[in-house]
């Protein structure tokens, strides 16, 4: 990452010096996130989840694309204003958050750290539902003027009605480090979903923001997903 940054440096010298004060902020402020203690405060505040299961009883294939959205969001929250080497726990730290208003309560597990940064874990809503998964970090690497993270996740929801949900991500997420020369973070990918309903769903992320996917039974198409990260995601079903 010191190679990154000081390549960086030279791209903001190239252009008359602009951005470098502001270069050195964003990377000192990078290098103090943890990657687990920001993730393990996303989980217990979930914004999606909260009205699945009942959605699930009408409608299962909107609520397969709402705990999808959940996901992306909170992948997005805990990626912003990475650029630098962020702070990681060591391998076997066990990370708990908990949140006393709800009885929300999640656990990270640190698993590994190299080649990539791997974590376990596990959310518990009470009377609602119980998530496991994981996430692999890697490390960034410099595309222009941009910070690309690679940061799929693999995640089963569980919930207490019976219903149940499987969400496989292939996320990329590209920071800016020069404000002059580039927006806020991008996200691009895809995504996996499938319930244990016969609902099967796959969503695709572009760099601009544009999110498109359908979902289908059997050979039926359900529903179609559109929208883009900064506006909202929404389903039309059929």
């Amino acid at each position: 990452m010191k190679k990154t940054f000081n390549a960086l440096l030279g791209l903001a010298v190239a252009a008359g010096g602009v951005g470098i004060f502001s270069v050195a902020t964003k990377y000192a402020e990078s290098r103090k996130i943890n990657i687990s203690e920001r993730f393990a405060d996303l989980l217990v505040h979930p914004k999606w989840i909260m009205e699945t299961d009942e959605m699930a009883k009408e409608s299962p294939d909107a609520a397969l694309a709402a705990c999808c959205a959940w996901l992306i969001d909170m992948a997005y929250k805990s990626t912003e204003g990475i650029i630098g080497a962020p702070l990681m726990d060591p391998v076997g730290y066990e990370r708990h958050a908990y949140e006393p208003k709800t009885g929300y309560d999640a656990t990270i597990v640190t698993t590994g750290l190299e080649p990539e940064a791997c974590l376990k874990y596990e959310l518990t809503l009470p009377k609602i539902a119980k998530v496991s998964g994981g996430r692999r970090i890697h490390a960034g690497k410099l595309n222009g003027t941009r910070v690309l993270i690679h940061a799929p996740d693999s995640v089963t929801i569980k919930f207490d009605s019976g219903y149940a949900v499987n969400i496989e991500t292939n996320f990329e997420f590209s920071n800016s480090l020069v404000p002059v020369f580039g927006g806020p973070l991008q996200l691009s990918g895809s995504a996996s979903i499938s319930d244990n309903r016969r609902n099967v769903g796959r969503i695709s992320f572009q760099q601009d923001g544009a999110v498109a996917g359908t979902i289908t039974n059997g050979d039926r198409i359900v529903g179609r997903i559109s929208g883009s990260i900064s506006d909202g995601i929404t389903i039309k079903r059929y």
